[in-house]
């Protein structure tokens, strides 16, 4: 902070903090908005936590649980980032999250590595879950692409919470549904522009809190991996979080790409005749929309899922819980354990 925005705001936030700190119910809040004030103070909250957790989540952050960061903001304690400046520290990191590996060739490698570990012929893609089928106590079927059925001795889903319900049959109790409906997630809609330029900026992600740039972060991949792009050439990837059926989602593919692009030349990263190809791409489900309220209609869905014998869950909506990506790896190796200490394999 000091070196970033200057003695002023340096010293005006310390004393912001201290004052958060030194006040009481500082972790007690029971929203995102209470939290993050409690924990950093106003004037390091306000424009790094809660102007961008509004434009990512689309709600304010007085409705978001504290549980809608993740695991993102333990780092960022006093200890830790002693420790983190501290070059005789031991285990010190280069990062306050810690070290993590990037798999050459990108994110596709690590699920790639998964299916070959499965053995030839038994990970099957195009297949797209259409119904599935139980007799209350545990999942028998499951249809693919409306016209097979395949028989289940278990099962472990990543489909969204909402979509697994939606797919039952029979369908589940009418509690249930009700439960559900007040299940909501957040999607994501992705621009990527692969540039005639050899790099744009020094960071794999940059984040971009303020209202006036349309999205929330930009990702330039290269910055992971250097194969990640064509010799001389780069990518930027704009993330723009969005609801079904807003105006970003409905927008066409060429609105959006001028809509990245617009600021990013105003910034002066990119140069219009420098673009060589631009694409569009929608995700419906990216993140389970975390507000005050709703753990108890999760309860609710937890207990009659949980109730299926031979099934479990892994990943981000199919728990309905924000993680990453190792978190996620980690969920799927405790499923398949707690399938075999069931005795369902």
């Amino acid at each position: 902070l000091l070196k970033a925005r200057g003695p002023a705001f340096f010293a005006a936030a310390a004393v912001d903090l201290l004052r958060s700190r030194l006040g009481e119910g500082a972790d007690a809040a029971g929203n995102f908005e209470g939290f993050a004030l409690a924990r950093y103070g106003r004037r390091i909250a306000r424009p790094y936590l809660l102007d961008y957790s509004e434009k990512l989540w689309g709600v304010p952050p007085r409705k978001l649980l504290p549980e809608a960061a993740g695991n993102r903001l333990q780092g960022l304690k006093l200890s830790r980032m002693f420790a983190f400046l501290s070059p005789a520290a031991p285990g010190r990191s280069s990062h306050l999250e810690g070290s993590f590996f990037y798999p050459r060739g990108g994110i596709e490698a690590i699920p790639l590595a998964l299916a070959e570990s499965c053995g030839s012929g038994r990970v099957r893609c195009q297949c797209r879950v259409t119904r599935i089928f139980h007799d209350g106590r545990a999942v028998r079927e499951v249809e693919i692409n409306g016209r097979q059925r395949l028989g289940v001795r278990a099962a472990v889903t990543t489909l969204p919470l909402t979509e697994f319900l939606s797919l039952l049959a029979p369908p589940p109790p009418e509690a249930v549904s009700r439960a559900a409906a007040a299940l909501a997630f957040r999607s994501l809609v992705l621009t990527i522009l692969l540039l005639d330029h050899p790099d744009v900026t020094r960071a794999a992600t940059i984040y971009f809190p303020q209202r006036k740039y349309p999205f929330t972060r930009v990702a330039e991949p290269k910055r992971r991996d250097p194969g990640m792009s064509p010799p001389g050439k780069t990518s930027l990837v704009a993330e723009f979080p969005c609801d079904p059926g807003d105006a970003v989602w409905i927008a066409e593919d060429a609105s959006l790409v001028e809509r990245a692009l617009d600021p990013l030349v105003a910034l002066g990263w990119v140069r219009r005749e420098r673009v060589l190809t631009a694409h569009v791409r929608r995700f419906r489900f990216a993140y389970p929309l975390l507000t005050v309220g709703v753990a108890d209609s999760l309860a609710v869905v937890d207990e009659y899922v949980s109730s299926f014998r031979n099934l479990a869950s892994a990943g981000r909506c199919a728990r309905f819980r924000y993680s990453h990506i190792h978190d996620q790896i980690d969920e799927g190796r405790k499923a398949v354990e707690a399938l075999r200490t069931r005795g369902e394999i």
